[in-house]
């Protein structure tokens, strides 16, 4: 005799879903979500070359003991006290991750011990707000940065399937897979804004196509408080909007108004701590970067290119 749950169902069925947290999961469903399911399979192989990478050029050339006033300006991501918490936090964090760790830490402000504003607030607040529930900031960072990557897989799929998944069925797959191994995405496990960035601009473009421009312009304006790049949305946006519209305005287009609230935001917050609101402006400069024209930009690229890879 079957073993029946309490509404009749088989135990078997009723086990497909799962109560945590007072969330229900239900893995029937979650099996049956294609888009998901290579989502979850792209961000896993994502992160397993990250790892195998990090760590073995980690074990083969051990720790960057040059330029350490560069390359770790406050000495946030060496020595975490043993081999081990070092080789595993080798992949995720380095670079600019020592910068976000450390406004997560003490916040924005000119002297030596406090963040820059050439790194936006919103995931060092995300961080700091994981952290403190006892992770850590680095394993915080790199949370955030998987569960973005995930959403922003998901969102891609989405956004291909309705483009392309008629003419072109294979295109979502193809999408996700190109986007999880493409050589730079090791960015997107770091612990650096740049999955949350692409989570949010795909989420953004998402809505826009569905006509949810309150939606689309709140991802914009998240995108805009959480990198130097995110204002720059409400270009795209705003052609998608007119395009919609057939090049009239209407009063939901106020919904935009968004993205750059989300750069205001910063600029005010600086404001009232009594530092220069302009900062975030002129903030870059000190990592040599400029307004340029399209052939001298291309040359300043390939230098900085043959540059990083020296160093």
């Amino acid at each position: 005799m079957d073993d029946q749950g309490a509404q009749g169902r088989p135990r078997s069925l009723a086990g497909s879903a799962i109560l945590a947290g007072g969330w229900r999961l239900d893995l029937g469903r979650l099996r049956a979500d294609e888009g998901l399911r290579h989502a979850l399979w792209a961000a896993a192989l994502c992160l397993l070359v990250v790892v195998a990478a990090g760590i073995s050029a980690y074990l083969i050339f051990g720790p960057v003991t040059y330029l350490p006033g560069i390359l770790d300006t406050p000495g946030l991501i060496d020595g975490f006290g043993s081999t081990l918490k070092d080789t595993l936090a080798a992949p995720f964090a380095r670079w600019d991750s020592a910068w976000y760790v450390l406004a997560a830490q003490h916040g924005y402000g000119y002297g030596p011990g406090a963040g820059s504003a050439t790194f936006f607030p919103l995931y060092p607040l995300m961080i700091a707000a994981l952290g403190a529930l006892g992770p850590g900031d680095i394993v915080a960072g790199v949370l955030i940065s998987i569960v973005s990557l995930i959403v922003a897989l998901r969102l891609i799929w989405l956004l291909t399937q309705a483009e392309f998944g008629d003419a072109y069925p294979d295109a979502p797959r193809l999408a996700v897979l190109v986007t999880a191994v493409f050589p730079t995405a090791f960015f997107l496990t770091a612990v650096e804004p740049e999955a949350f960035l692409l989570a949010v601009s795909t989420g953004a473009f998402w809505y826009a196509r569905k006509g949810r421009w309150a939606l689309a312009g709140l991802l914009g304006g998240l995108g805009a408080a959480a990198h130097s790049l995110g204002p720059l949305l409400l270009v795209p946006l705003g052609l998608f909007y007119l395009q919609e519209h057939n090049w009239r305005l209407r009063p939901d287009v106020l919904w935009l108004g968004l993205v750059p609230a989300g750069y205001a935001a910063f600029m005010a917050y600086l404001g009232l701590r009594g530092l220069d609101p302009l900062w975030p402006v002129y903030a870059h400069e000190t990592w040599d970067r400029f307004f340029t024209g399209p052939i001298s930009g291309t040359w300043e690229a390939i230098r900085a290119a043959f540059a990083g890879a020296r160093q």
